[in-house]
């Protein structure tokens, strides 16, 4: 859609660029710390984070599934839900 048209035309990102902003399925630690501790810890589902800064600069995050959760069970939700303390090894980003 237009967030993804809009990565590839502005984003210097090399690891989304080309990809329309999607990191597809990330691993616990193989981001900078910041980004980690959001995709992992503190980000919700289906709700935009950021802006983030990074040395990389800066990020805007839409986690659409961890775990079991999707984007499509956390926009048909009516409250947020709370996802601190949840672990797991993947994480499907966009950002």
């Amino acid at each position: 859609g237009k967030f993804r048209h809009l990565a590839h035309q502005h984003s210097i990102c090399p690891s989304g660029k080309d990809n329309g902003g999607s990191l597809g399925e990330v691993q616990r630690g193989s981001m900078v710390k910041a980004f980690n501790d959001v995709v992992f810890t503190s980000g919700r589902v289906g709700v935009v984070e950021g802006p983030l800064r990074t040395d990389f600069g800066y990020h805007l995050i839409l986690i659409t599934r961890r775990g079991d959760e999707t984007l499509a069970q956390a926009l048909s939700s009516p409250a947020p839900v709370p996802t601190l303390g949840i672990g797991g090894g993947e994480q499907a980003v966009e950002g």
